[in-house]
């Protein structure tokens, strides 16, 4: 998941901005239907998600989110590596 996602940030901007592989993660992660929990960050200046992570999702639920993310790329020509490269 961690490769495909690192693809997707440095291949794609999202609205005019560059992602992080855990930004994505979570876009995703939305995407899957999961409920994330926004609450306010410390100084008020915006928000942060304090809900599900990645680890809790059951094999068919990753398997899910992996087919998500292998659709979104092919849909928007982003190349997705292995991350066996080299080995």
């Amino acid at each position: 998941m961690w490769a495909c996602l690192t693809d997707i940030a440095y291949q794609r901007e999202y609205h005019g901005r560059w992602l992080s592989t855990d930004s994505w993660k979570l876009l995703f992660m939305d995407q899957l239907g999961r409920e994330m929990e926004i609450v306010p960050n410390l100084d008020s200046t915006g928000f942060v998600n304090v809900g599900t992570s990645s680890s809790k999702l059951s094999t068919q639920e990753m398997i899910d989110m992996l087919e998500l993310i292998h659709a979104y790329a092919a849909m928007h020509g982003i190349t997705l590596h292995d991350g066996l490269d080299g080995i």
